[in-house]
C-alpha cells in the first residue's frame, strides 16, 4: 500500500521541493516568525547572563567593602581597647606614684639624718680616744668592727640616697605620664640615662643578649631627661623583642657627638625589617608582633618625643643582618 502523498509525488521528486510546495508561503512565515521568536529569545538569554555577571561583580565588590569595613571596626575595637587600657594604666601609675611619694620622703629625710649621725658618731668616736685613751675601748672597737662601721656608714648612706633619688625620679616621670605634665628641659648626665635605659631593659629578660657599649665616660646634654630615657627604653626593648629567635643575640650601643647634636644608635643582630614594613614602623598600632603581645605604640611614641625634642629618630637595615635605630638630640635641647 501507498500513503496518499506518495500517490501525489511525482517520481524522482526532491523532498524539499515538495515540502516547499506543501508547506507555501504561510508556512514560510511561521517559520519566519519561529526563527525570529528563538532569536529574541536568545538574545534575552543574552542579556540576562550579562546582567547576572554585573550583579555577581556588584556583588562580589559589596562583599569586599564589607570585608573592608569589618576590618576597620576590628582595628578600632582594638585601638579602643588600648585607648582605655592606656587610661587605666595612667590612672593606676598616677595612685602608685602618689602612695611611693611619702615613703620615698621618708627615705631621704632618714638618710640626710643618719648620715649626720654618722659623722657626729666618728667625730666622737676620734674625740674620745685622743682624750681618754684606754686599752678597753680599743678591745672593744676591735670586737665590735667599729672602725669599719663607721668607714662604711657614709658610703651606704650615700648609695642609699642615690638609689632613692633615682626612685624619686621614676615617681616624677610616672606622675608626669599619668597627668600629662610637660617636662622642662634641664642638664643631665646622657651616658648614665642610657646606661639605666639599656640596663632596665636587660634585667627584666630571662634570656640576656651580649650587650657591647660604646659609650664616652660622661656627657651633659640639656634637654628633657624623662622622654630620652623612655625613647632609649622603647629602643632598647625593640631591640631585645627582635633578637627572641636569634642564635647569640647581640645589641650594640653608642653614643657620639656629630655638630651641634648627638647621636645614640642602638643595633641587634636580628632579622632586621622588611622592606614593605620600613615606611609603617613609626606609625600607631603597627606591630608585627602576635595579637596580644604588642600595642604597636612604643615606636611611635618614640618617634613623638624625639620630634618635640628638636631630633629625630630613623631606622636602617645592617649590612651584616639586623637593624640599627638612631636618636638624634640637640646638644641644648628644647
Amino acid at each position: 500500500m501507498h500513503s496518499s502523498t506518495d500517490n501525489n509525488r511525482p517520481p524522482n521528486a526532491p523532498m524539499s521541493s515538495v515540502l516547499g510546495q506543501q508547506i507555501g508561503p504561510a508556512g514560510e512565515e511561521a517559520w519566519i516568525e519561529v526563527v525570529q521568536k528563538m532569536d529574541e529569545v536568545y538574545s534575552d538569554l543574552v542579556n540576562s547572563q550579562t546582567e547576572l555577571e554585573n550583579k555577581n561583580e556588584q556583588l562580589k565588590k559589596a562583599y569586599e567593602e564589607l570585608d573592608d569595613a569589618h576590618k576597620k571596626l576590628t582595628l578600632a575595637q582594638e585601638r579602643l581597647i588600648v585607648s582605655e587600657k592606656m587610661a587605666a594604666l595612667g590612672r593606676l601609675v598616677a595612685g602608685v606614684a602618689h602612695e611611693l611619694n611619702n615613703p620615698i620622703s621618708f627615705v631621704f629625710g632618714n638618710m640626710h639624718a643618719l648620715k649626720r649621725y654618722g659623722s657626729q658618731i666618728s667625730q666622737f668616736f676620734e674625740l674620745l680616744r685622743k682624750k681618754q685613751p684606754s686599752p678597753e675601748v680599743e678591745d672593744l672597737i676591735a670586737e665590735q668592727k667599729i672602725d669599719k662601721i663607721l668607714a662604711d656608714i657614709t658610703p651606704l648612706v650615700e648609695g642609699t640616697l642615690e638609689g632613692a633619688e633615682r626612685v624619686s625620679d621614676i615617681v616624677q616621670g610616672l606622675r608626669r605620664f599619668s597627668s600629662n605634665q610637660e617636662e622642662a628641659p634641664g642638664q643631665f648626665n646622657l651616658v648614665r640615662v642610657i646606661r639605666t635605659a639599656v640596663d632596665w631593659v636587660i634585667k627584666a629578660e630571662r634570656a640576656n643578649p651580649t650587650v657591647k657599649l660604646d659609650l664616652p665616660e660622661a656627657m651633659e646634654i640639656a634637654g628633657r631627661k624623662g622622654q630620652i630615657h623612655q625613647i632609649l627604653v622603647n629602643l632598647a626593648q625593640n631591640a631585645v623583642d627582635a633578637l627572641s629567635d636569634t642564635e647569640n643575640p647581640e645589641i650594640r650601643v653608642s653614643c657620639r657627638s656629630v655638630d651641634d647634636a648627638v647621636e645614640i644608635s642602638i643595633a641587634d643582630n636580628g632579622p632586621g625589617i622588611q622592606a614593605e614594613e620600613m615606611d609603617k614602623i613609626f606609625e600607631p598600632f603597627f606591630t608585627t608582633k602576635p595579637v596580644g603581645q604588642g600595642t604597636g605604640l612604643g615606636l611611635y611614641i618614640s618617634y613623638g618625643m624625639a620630634l618635640k625634642q628638636g631630633g629625630s629618630l630613623t631606622a636602617t637595615n645592617n649590612e651584616n643582618g639586623g637593624a640599627t635605630f638612631i636618636l638624634k638630640v640637640p646638644h641644648d635641647g628644647q
